[in-house]
């Protein structure tokens, strides 16, 4: 008989985030999911936030604030302490939603041989305030090479053993470390679509996906060259992007129009 309760693993990388990282916390703490691995790694922040930690000393299974090698370096030794059956990470500027961890649980029951898991996003504002409803979509890897990321990262959970059998995060990526990983995953299976909001993705000006676009755009080149042979980008990947983006055009024109409970959504609080 399955574990109703399989072991979730979450890590949450943090540094000089002390505005966000308390709902950060506090989004993960109160799932009251009852096996829930908690490990919070803090690269020697200078604000608040190791005060902030220090306040849920007890509910943490294990932090540590020191230097670190960057975003992917943290994530990564959680991973590799890491005893869930599922492992997930959560930035120190994102926050799930109430019943996330259960739904994510209820899916690995639910078909015990899936090695991950996607489900939509919210794009929330410093303030809170619902931006842009990001609904994933059904994900395969010519999907992935050719439309870009199709869940968003808050949103996304693998089981811990595929993990390390296909390959951990590459730790000298600043950005696209998490879309390398999908890739590695959909080489092999695709996720279970986990049709719910389960997470908040928050723009403001110090996030990276607000200053690192060059970055981005180098590691995107990079993942395509690692997966495609070095092959140069010839004019039928073109008609190919086009034909994907267009599918992910519509996929969420149809969802936006027909998701009535996500519209009713405007603040995560």
């Amino acid at each position: 008989m399955s574990n109703p309760y399989p072991k979730i693993t979450v890590v949450t990388p943090s540094y000089n985030q002390g505005q966000y990282l308390e709902q950060t916390i506090k989004s993960v703490l109160t799932q009251d999911y009852p096996n829930l691995e908690y490990i919070i790694l803090d690269g020697g922040s200078t604000d608040q936030s190791v005060s902030i930690i220090e306040r849920y000393d007890r509910s943490l299974t294990y932090w540590v604030s020191e230097p670190d090698g960057g975003q992917a370096e943290a994530i990564a030794k959680g991973f590799d302490v890491a005893t869930g059956d599922i492992i997930a990470w959560l930035n120190s500027d994102d926050v799930y939603l109430p019943g996330t961890l259960q739904r994510v649980s209820e899916a690995y029951n639910a078909n015990p041989s899936a090695e991950w898991w996607i489900g939509n996003t919210f794009m929330i504002n410093p303030q809170n305030r619902v931006i842009v409803r990001w609904y994933a979509r059904p994900t395969n890897l010519q999907k992935l090479l050719y439309s870009g990321m199709t869940a968003a990262q808050p949103s996304t959970f693998w089981k811990r053993d595929k993990y390390f059998e296909y390959g951990k995060l590459d730790t000298q990526m600043q950005f696209c470390f998490d879309y390398d990983l999908n890739i590695r995953f959909a080489q092999r299976t695709v996720p279970i679509y986990v049709d719910a909001f389960l997470s908040a993705f928050r723009f403001h000006p110090e996030s990276k996906t607000s200053t690192l676009t060059d970055v981005r755009r180098r590691e995107n080149q990079l993942l395509w060259d690692r997966y495609n042979g070095s092959k140069r980008y010839r004019w039928y990947d073109f008609l190919r992007a086009a034909y994907y983006k267009s599918l992910a055009y519509a996929w969420y024109s149809s969802r936006l129009l027909l998701d009535r409970d996500g519209k009713k959504t405007t603040y995560v609080a």
